[in-house]
């Protein structure tokens, strides 16, 4: 366990507060100086137990690999020109069994529909035909998999529940969300919402990374490839809307490695 300031700020206060507590009790027999101590290590518990809640990783070093992370991400899907839209995947059509994102090398009108599970790599086929080829990336959905305690429901009162649940309960970018379903669309919004804006050449792609994670949590619901339509940022509403693919064509089948 890593130690703070607070975990020596508390072992100063409780070798105070039992220093003097004892002395007051039985040689000073004041009453109110022996409070003040046994005050003063109440206030190191208190301190020892925000010890334990202090993530190892300090806010800004999060920030910091996350911008670079961004940047070279950016950097990437520049670079090959890459003007497709990502198809979020739910944790069933991956090896890796996490939702990922699977962006078309070559520009389709047509979403690819997809016939095996695909494997464990950063460039994947995911057709027949030679031009079938994809980046299959990791994002912000697929690390707060390990957040949920359970797996989110497919109707719109337990999504919003769990976009509640990590926007505004562990990454507190916001502070209310709605939900709403019309066929194979949902539109989500999101109040309260407080993320730095930025204009990406990968956005186009991927969407923002609040986006991004909620795609994600959407295709895990339901357990199908979802795209992102469209996404508004206005003031400090987040305005989003998903399109559920359809995947009546079977189980998928697992590819091998070759």
């Amino acid at each position: 366990m890593r130690y703070h300031s607070y975990f020596y700020l508390g072992i100063a206060l409780l070798i105070i507060g039992s220093l003097t507590s004892l002395a007051s009790y039985f040689i000073l027999q004041q009453n109110w100086i022996t409070a003040f101590g046994l005050s003063l290590i109440i206030l190191s518990i208190i301190l020892f137990a925000i010890n334990k809640a202090v993530p190892s990783l300090s806010p800004e070093a999060g920030r910091l690999l996350f911008q670079v992370g961004l940047e070279n991400l950016a950097s990437l899907i520049e670079e090959l020109n890459i003007n497709s839209k990502a198809v979020y995947l739910p944790s069933s059509y991956t090896s890796a069994k996490q939702p990922q994102a699977l962006i078309p090398l070559h520009r389709n009108p047509q979403i690819p529909k997809l016939n095996q599970v695909l494997s464990k790599r950063f460039i994947v086929r995911y057709g027949n035909n030679p031009e079938e080829v994809g980046l299959l990336l990791s994002t912000p959905g697929s690390i707060a998999m390990d957040m949920w305690e359970n797996k989110p429901g497919s109707t719109a009162g337990e999504l919003e529940s769990a976009l509640i649940y990590l926007l505004r309960g562990i990454l507190d970018v916001a502070n209310g969300v709605r939900v709403t379903m019309k066929d194979s669309l949902l539109y989500v919004e999101v109040f309260g919402f407080r993320w730095e804006k930025a204009n990406y050449h990968y956005h186009q792609c991927l969407g923002s990374p609040v986006t991004s994670l909620i795609a994600s949590t959407v295709a895990e619901a339901f357990g199908k490839p979802v795209i992102i339509v469209e996404e508004q940022n206005i003031k400090s509403k987040l305005s989003i809307k998903l399109e559920l693919q359809n995947t009546e064509d079977g189980p998928l089948k697992v590819e091998v490695e070759k």
